[in-house]
């Protein structure tokens, strides 16, 4: 009903808020509608796009159980400081241009979402000029929905700050943070394990080879010895056949018992190495989600944008500066 009373308006909008403690942040995104599809079941899919911030004065529950806001719009306060502001807007452009070129090149965009996606979806950046708009789309880029989980979650201060000159300082904090953790982290996909799964698994045969071309040849090695002495031995003697192979011949038939168990207790090692690590692969890596996503549950986070709430704005902010 929510949906179908926002298409019912030109342009269609609703609003989206989250969540911060027990009540609703105070600053909420009007959202628009821009592509639409009804579903056999009475649902819609749809494609919204965030057109600007507004800030809450008040809100209820209407008698469908929606909620219900009066706003007004949020905008940034002006900045004096203009020489600060571009230069500001100079270091942080640079700065995602590395975090980008980071991202890319350590794999951490191997999992959807990709960070090329994203991009196409943001479109172009906007000019350095105005840099509420510059520093809204950064935030945007380094907090995308789905998260990468490689950057600090700033997207709820950002959107309340109305500060400029600090929101750009703390993506500038945020993006240096991220590129701390990109250069001392790996991403965690379940693809990588199983690469190691199939590269171990590449590996045995070979080990395999190397373990069973030693034990043959320790046993023809052998072979070769026994019947070399048999020629001299006209009956089964052990102790005359040990007299009669030498020292040498000896030492062979001495060492071949232990050369054969130490290619198969290598053999055997090879494998149960390979069993413990898909094991270990099969186990812990289902067990590191759970613990992470035990551990965002109970942690007194900021509230992510999307997880908010549908907001009906009581005067929709048309005209209002993007």
């Amino acid at each position: 009903r929510l949906v179908a009373s926002a298409l019912a308006s030109t342009p269609a909008t609703f609003g989206v808020v989250g969540r911060r403690g027990a009540g609703l942040a105070p600053v909420a995104t009007e959202c628009e509608i821009v592509h639409h599809a009804l579903l056999a079941d009475g649902r819609y899919l749809c494609e919204v796009v965030g057109r600007r911030r507004c800030r809450i004065l008040r809100d209820w529950l209407d008698e469908g159980g929606y909620r219900r806001a009066a706003v007004e719009a949020c905008v940034d306060e002006p900045v004096e400081d203009r020489a600060r502001l571009e230069a500001l807007c100079v270091e942080v452009a640079a700065q995602v241009g590395i975090w980008c070129d980071k991202v890319r090149s350590t794999g951490w965009d191997r999992s959807r979402p990709r960070l090329d996606e994203i991009l196409d979806h943001l479109g172009p950046v906007p000019p350095l000029r105005d840099a509420e708009a510059f520093s809204l789309w950064v935030a945007a880029l380094v907090n995308p929905v789905p998260r990468f989980g490689v950057a600090p979650d700033v997207l709820a201060d950002v959107l309340v700050q109305t500060d400029t000159l600090a929101r750009l300082c703390l993506l500038r904090r945020a993006l240096a943070l991220s590129m701390e953790h990109i250069a001392t982290s790996r991403p965690f996909a379940p693809d990588t394990a199983a690469a190691h799964v199939a590269s171990a698994a590449r590996a045995v045969p070979s080990a395999l080879c190397t373990v069973l071309a030693r034990a043959t040849l320790c046993l023809v090695r052998l072979l070769l010895v026994l019947a070399a002495a048999s020629w001299r031995l006209s009956t089964f003697n052990p102790r005359a056949l040990l007299a009669a192979l030498g020292p040498p011949a000896r030492d062979v038939l001495c060492a071949a018992p232990v050369i054969i168990a130490r290619a198969l207790l290598t053999a055997l090692l090879t494998v149960l190495r390979l069993l413990v690590f898909a094991a270990a692969s099969v186990v812990a890596f289902p067990l590191a989600f759970l613990v992470h996503f035990i551990l965002r549950l109970a942690s007194p986070t900021e509230p992510r944008i999307e997880s908010g709430d549908p907001l009906v704005l009581e005067a929709p902010l048309h005209g209002v500066g993007q």
